[in-house]
């Protein structure tokens, strides 16, 4: 289950997965999501966002979508 915060008017997820950015969060920032090499070469790198943006604030994020 995931735990949101409200944030300048917006519901954002502090920990858990967040469904729509395909992240996984500690205290708003996006954790690596442990997927094994072998895992990102045969489903693509894009098996998820949190390999991708790792160590970034999804606050920060955000601002881009």
């Amino acid at each position: 289950m995931a735990v949101t915060c409200n944030v300048a008017g917006k519901e954002i997820t502090k920990n858990g997965f967040d469904y729509h950015l395909k992240l996984w969060l500690k205290d708003f920032i996006v954790q690596d999501c442990s997927h094994s090499d072998t895992y990102r070469e045969r489903f693509g790198l894009d098996c998820c966002n949190s390999h991708k943006y790792k160590g970034q604030d999804i606050r920060e994020l955000l601002k881009e979508y």
